[in-house]
């Protein structure tokens, strides 16, 4: 389908390192193109929140993709590459441990996280992240199959634990 990897295009003033992320997930959605394979990687900018959605079909959650200040002096640069999948708001029932013991067995770049923003409800969500300067398509790759993998199982075997 190929209305599924066109990339919409970037206003001139779009901000430095958005215009970095545009052209590295440009790229990359042109690498997965070109590799012959049966995937297909659709892309669309939310200017409003200044993320990417990365779509591997209906039949995955979407992936979001976004720069974020990471500790220079650490990392030895300060922009890092972070993806997620946004699994939802866990109820009071949620069984932490029954998500927490699938993830230490089924994922390796990621991570299972609960993000508490001031005066919304707890989301949880799976996450990758990378320095910017180190990414590499076949990681990124990984990290998004990984991610939306994982994302849809938790959502299918915890679907009446989140909202």
């Amino acid at each position: 389908m190929a209305s599924e990897n066109v990339i919409e295009a970037e206003p001139a003033e779009a901000v430095q390192e958005n215009v970095d992320l545009a052209a590295l997930l440009k790229d990359f959605q042109e690498w997965i193109t070109s590799r012959e394979t049966e995937r297909s990687l659709a892309l669309k900018h939310m200017k409003d929140e200044d993320v990417w959605e990365l779509s591997l079909g209906a039949d995955y959650p979407i992936v979001l993709a976004y720069l974020s200040d990471i500790d220079a002096d650490f990392y030895g640069e300060e922009s890092g590459l972070f993806l997620e999948v946004q699994l939802g708001t866990p109820k009071a029932n949620f069984d932490y441990p029954r998500a927490l013991e699938f993830c230490s067995q089924e994922m390796v770049l990621g991570r299972l996280t609960l993000r508490r923003d001031e005066g919304q409800e707890p989301l949880l969500l799976v996450e990758a992240g990378c320095p910017f300067g180190e990414v590499e398509f076949e990681l990124l790759e990984l990290m998004v199959l990984e991610l939306a993998a994982i994302g849809l199982d938790i959502k299918e075997e915890l679907k009446d634990q989140i909202v």
